[in-house]
């Protein structure tokens, strides 16, 4: 007879098992939340932008998208002096006119609401 007390438990593999498939569930969703919002920002950002002929708005889209980064970009040429002001040949300054910059902000501020509000 020995003294003291002894206590076995047992499944820790299932539980182990369990939790590695709810991440794998959970990844999944958080994935599709940053696709969603990727798009969303594009919509966003296609309604701030100034169009004067529609170019530069059929140029906004979803970039790259890697791990937890989404790229949100804008390829007409002159999309960064848009976004950002410049100054012109005369040397006048042109207001900025951000559009992408506010856009993923909101998405960015709608996803983190989307993934407070997930459930498995």
């Amino acid at each position: 007879m020995s003294d003291g007390l002894t206590i076995s438990m047992s499944g820790f593999s299932q539980i182990l098992d369990t939790l590695q498939n709810v991440s794998v569930v959970l990844q999944r969703q958080i994935a599709q939340t940053l696709v969603d919002a990727a798009n969303t920002a594009v919509e966003i950002a296609q309604g701030l932008c100034p169009v004067e002929t529609g170019y530069l708005q059929s140029t906004i889209g979803v970039g790259a998208i890697s791990g937890s980064t989404v790229e949100i970009e804008a390829t007409a040429d002159y999309a960064l002096f848009v976004e950002c002001g410049h100054h012109t040949r005369s040397g006048s300054f042109v207001e900025p006119q951000p559009f992408l910059q506010p856009a993923m902000e909101q998405a960015g501020q709608e996803w983190v609401s989307s993934l407070s509000g997930m459930s498995l």
